[in-house]
């Protein structure tokens, strides 16, 4: 799964931060057989992703079409599940995939990137900037979106 990453303009992974994609892929699976989902019916579509003027407004954030995972309906709403520890993984975001350009426009995204607290213990948010980096897992199925 790692090897089929797609990256955006600008993107890279150092070695360490690919070895956390790797972890990462290897947590999801965990997370999968832990909670017994059901069986998947789309394949997982790695992304690194970093956030520019192009691609992320407001609260809107556009994915390219070459992510979008197999057999997406062209509308509905978007589960996040995130897997870090201490933050919040019931977040919800209505979705639609362009007719023109087959790009992916997630809505009330800002909600999933403004939840993020600092590591040890401080209550400081981190607010998404321009420029940052977002790894991320799309699928389309019972068992993760």
């Amino acid at each position: 799964m790692v090897d089929r990453t797609y990256y955006t303009e600008g993107s890279e992974l150092t070695y360490q931060e690919k070895n956390h994609l790797v972890g990462f892929c290897t947590d999801l699976e965990n997370y999968n057989i832990y909670n017994q989902t059901p069986q998947h019916y789309g394949q997982y579509v790695p992304l690194v992703h970093v956030l520019n003027y192009g691609n992320y407004h407001g609260d809107t954030l556009i994915i390219p079409n070459d992510c979008v995972p197999h057999l997406m309906y062209t509308h509905g709403s978007l589960h996040v599940l995130n897997i870090q520890p201490g933050r919040p993984t019931n977040l919800n975001c209505p979705y639609r995939v362009s007719k023109r350009s087959g790009d992916i426009t997630i809505k009330e995204w800002k909600k999933c990137m403004d939840s993020r607290k600092e590591l040890l213990g401080s209550n400081k948010q981190l607010r998404a900037r321009i420029g940052d980096m977002m790894i991320a897992i799309l699928h389309n199925g019972e068992s993760g979106s």
